[in-house]
């Protein structure tokens, strides 16, 4: 037999009743879960974590700042200054 094209809204209602069953399904599990209070972090950890923020902000801070920029290095190495390149590399 021939399959005749579907048409965009029998894709629609399907892809939307596939949705929905898996909506229903995703209820349903969340309800047979057991209902517990959510954990609050502890006071200790709340100063804990906004000292860490407060830190990564500083350090975010001085990376970008202009103020701290560094000087463009090529490859990680600082161009020899003439009396070292004489040293390193005599004329010959």
């Amino acid at each position: 037999s021939v399959t005749r094209p579907r048409t965009s809204t029998e894709d629609d209602e399907e892809k939307k009743e596939m949705a929905e069953a898996a909506f229903r399904e995703w209820l349903k599990r969340k309800a047979s879960e057991p209902h517990t209070p959510r954990a609050s972090p502890s006071r200790e950890q709340i100063c804990l974590h906004l000292k860490e923020d407060a830190r990564h902000r500083m350090y975010n801070n001085w990376l970008h700042s202009r103020r701290f920029a560094q000087s463009p290095q090529t490859n990680g190495e600082t161009t020899p200054s003439s009396e070292n390149a004489q040293r390193i590399f005599p004329p010959s």
